[in-house]
């Protein structure tokens, strides 16, 4: 019998690979995410004019590496969570209910906008350690800079930060209607 670790492994792989056959039609059209792709090269291009030592390139490379597979795991599971509260979404519209119940319901909270789904937390323990470990290399790292490639990185790493927001951000929505469409589907 499979593990509830192994299955969550092979779950999240199989919304991966959902997830990037899918995800890149809309990246490849929103303009945010592709200006914010080309603020990136611009700065990963000044980077690269840097003149730093070798010790520091491989700290800036392990930061840089070790913040995109955070940022995987977080896009993965912000595309879980679209997921997750597409069938919480499509519950709230009652469909065995009176119409015009008073009674709270996902969809009023929704357009009152009470409703905010970033606030629960799907971070895996595992990617709770890994950032706090990309905070402790990235504060180490700062030290070793001088104030001019401080600025320089810095601009580098919000660039960086910006896209990737897009990224969860589209992660999530996709997951969202993905999820709403499985439960329309069930609905029918």
């Amino acid at each position: 019998m499979i593990s509830d670790e192994e299955f969550k492994e092979k779950l999240k792989a199989k919304i991966d690979e959902l997830k990037e056959n899918t995800l890149s039609n809309l990246l490849k059209q929103d303009t945010g995410y592709l200006n914010s792709c080309e603020d990136h090269h611009l700065a990963e291009a000044d980077y690269l004019k840097l003149n730093l030592s070798k010790e520091q390139k491989e700290i800036i490379d392990k930061l840089l590496i070790c913040t995109d597979a955070s940022n995987l795991e977080y896009s993965t599971l912000s595309y879980l969570a679209g997921i997750y509260d597409s069938p919480k979404f499509l519950k709230s519209f009652n469909f065995n209910e009176n119409e015009n119940s008073e009674e709270s319901s996902l969809v009023k909270d929704f357009y009152l906008g009470n409703l905010f789904p970033c606030e629960d937390n799907f971070e895996s323990p595992n990617t709770r350690r890994f950032w706090k470990e990309i905070v402790k290399e990235e504060a180490k790292f700062k030290t070793l800079l001088t104030e001019s490639l401080l600025i320089s990185f810095n601009e580098l790493y919000q660039k960086q930060m910006a896209g990737i927001g897009m990224s969860i951000e589209d992660s999530f929505v996709h997951g969202y209607q993905l999820g709403s469409k499985f439960m329309i589907e069930i609905l029918k």
